[in-house]
């Protein structure tokens, strides 16, 4: 093939084949400049594919039946909210707290006076909880939850009873931020029933709970 080239163009031979220092100068700027370059474009990439998060969209989420613990109910109370309006019913042994003016627009816990939890560190022991909170929000529980302010992480979409909850937890928190949280949207607000680690009611009850949960219409 050289020897072709040679007897076709002698000059075209000679310039394929001479090293010289341009030739030099651009193999050594190639050498150099590729590796950064290929750095680069990797880098932009990649940040292409992790710096914005998927965004939730529950109309891709399929809700997951949970089994709703058969609990005997019939002596239960009923509680009755207004603004938004919904009631549900939970164990007589339960008291119910406004704590809107500490955690506020509005939040009320519900203790299990019957039990007591060791603080561990704290001064005093607690009753198993869990709480409601009511925000006002204008947007769905996709958009509240793509909202960084809010902290949430997306984890599921349970059917208890006729509602689907959708399940998060904080994207950061310390040990005794809630484990489980459970929002519903009601008009212009986002209702959380929050169950605290390792101060919360059994799973058992939380989810019978909000099996008896109704929104007014």
């Amino acid at each position: 093939m050289e020897e072709q080239i040679r007897q076709t163009n002698p000059t075209l031979h000679r310039y394929l084949f001479t090293v010289t220092t341009f030739s030099k100068l651009l193999a050594l700027s190639l050498f150099i400049i590729l590796p950064f370059l290929g750095f680069y474009l990797g880098m932009q990439y990649q940040q292409k594919i992790t710096v914005a998060p998927p965004v939730v969209s529950e109309v891709q989420k399929t809700a997951i039946p949970t089994p709703t613990p058969l609990i005997d109910i019939s002596n239960w109370k009923t509680y009755t909210n207004t603004t938004p309006a919904f009631t549900l019913a939970y164990p007589s042994n339960y008291s119910i707290e406004d704590r809107s003016k500490q955690f506020p627009p509005f939040t009320i816990f519900m203790e299990d006076k019957s039990k007591e939890i060791n603080g561990g560190g704290i001064t005093q022991n607690l009753n198993p909880y869990f709480f409601i909170s009511v925000k006002p929000s204008t947007v769905g529980i996709a958009d509240y939850l793509n909202n960084q302010d809010n902290n949430l992480t997306y984890l599921s979409t349970k059917l208890i009873g006729e509602n689907s909850f959708t399940a998060v937890r904080e994207t950061h928190g310390s040990g005794y931020s809630p484990q489980e949280q459970y929002l519903i949207k009601a008009g212009n607000f986002i209702i959380n029933f929050s169950n605290p680690n390792g101060y919360g009611i059994d799973s058992n009850i939380l989810n019978q709970i909000l099996a008896t949960f109704k929104i007014a219409k």
